[in-house]
C-alpha cells in the first residue's frame, strides 16, 4: 500500500549517515591515531575502504527505477545482469555481460575511483561477483565470473597547421592534452561520458577532438593504430579498416580504448 501524499507520514526509526564516496580510501592511508593507545605506536588499513556512495541524482534514479522494476531484482537476460552489476557499487562506473552457449555468464567491469585507477581491485570485483550471484538462479550461480577490462593502447601521430606561430608550442601541449582527456577510458570519449565497451575508434572523431583545440587551423595528416610491445612484430597490414563508411580501429567486446604515444608535427 502506498501511503497517502500527506506531510510527515513516513517515519525513520533509524538513520545513518557517512562521508560518501570520500571514505572509500585506499589501503594504507589511515595512518593517523585520533586518540592515545596505549601500547599502539602505529596504526593503517591493509585493505581499501568500499560501500560508500554517495546521493544518487535524480538522473540516476530515472535511469535505474525502469531497469530495477523490469528485472525484479533478479537476473535472467545479459541486460538484467549488467545493470545488477552497475548497481553493486557506485565504485563501478560501466559493465559488460556476455553469455556464453554454455550458460556461463562473463560480467567485466570498469571501476570509477577518484584518482583514475582504471583497474578494478580485488575486493570490488568479489563484491560485485557476490552480489550477482545472490540475484541469479541457483543453477547457474557458479558460472557467474567478474573481472576487469582489457585496455587496447592507441596509438595517435598527426601533423597540424597552427594559426600563427606563435601558437606552436602551447598548441602542442593543448593537443596532447586534449588527446589525453578524449582516450581517458572512463571519463573520455566523443560525448565526455567515457567509452563503452567495444565501441570502435573512429579516425573522425579523433579528427574533430584534435580540431576543436585552440590554436589549431586545420589536420594535414592523421592516422591512429594499435600500441606494439617491444618486439612485436608490425602487421603487413594497417590497424584500421574501412566499415560503415567510416576509417576506425576495431575495438574488442571486453576492450576499452586508451591514450598510447602521440606524436605531434606542427607547421
Amino acid at each position: 500500500m502506498i501511503p497517502p501524499p500527506v506531510p510527515n507520514n513516513i517515519l525513520a526509526r533509524r538513520y545513518k549517515c557517512g562521508g560518501g564516496a570520500r571514505g572509500n580510501v585506499k589501503a594504507d592511508t589511515l595512518t593517523e591515531l585520533k586518540t592515545t593507545i596505549p601500547n599502539v605506536q602505529a596504526v593503517t588499513n591493509p585493505d581499501s575502504a568500499s560501500g560508500g556512495r554517495d546521493l544518487e541524482s535524480a538522473a540516476d534514479v530515472l535511469l535505474r527505477s525502469p531497469r530495477s522494476v523490469k528485472s525484479g531484482d533478479r537476473a535472467v537476460t545479459a541486460q538484467d545482469f549488467r545493470g545488477l552489476a552497475l548497481e553493486a557499487s557506485p565504485q563501478v562506473s560501466k559493465a559488460r555481460c556476455i553469455l556464453s552457449d554454455s550458460g556461463a555468464v562473463e560480467l567485466i567491469i570498469a571501476p570509477a575511483y577518484e584518482d583514475d585507477s582504471l583497474t578494478p581491485e580485488s575486493s570490488l570485483i568479489d563484491y560485485v561477483e557476490t552480489y550477482v550471484r545472490e540475484r541469479a538462479f541457483a543453477v547457474i550461480r557458479e558460472g557467474i565470473t567478474v573481472s576487469g577490462p582489457t585496455y587496447r593502447s592507441v596509438d595517435v601521430k598527426t601533423t597540424l597547421v597552427t594559426i600563427s606561430f606563435s601558437e606552436t608550442t602551447l598548441a602542442a601541449d593543448r593537443v596532447e592534452r586534449r588527446l589525453k582527456e578524449f582516450f581517458h577510458p572512463i571519463k573520455g570519449g566523443p560525448e565526455g561520458k567515457g567509452w563503452d565497451f567495444g565501441r570502435d575508434v573512429l579516425l573522425s572523431e579523433v579528427a574533430a577532438a584534435i580540431e576543436a583545440v585552440e590554436g589549431i587551423d586545420f589536420i594535414k595528416d592523421l592516422s591512429i593504430s594499435f600500441s606494439r610491445t617491444e618486439g612485436e612484430t608490425t602487421p603487413e597490414k594497417e590497424d584500421t579498416v574501412m566499415f560503415g563508411g567510416q576509417i576506425r580501429l576495431r575495438i574488442d567486446v571486453h576492450e576499452l580504448p586508451r591514450i598510447g604515444q602521440i606524436t605531434i608535427q606542427l607547421s
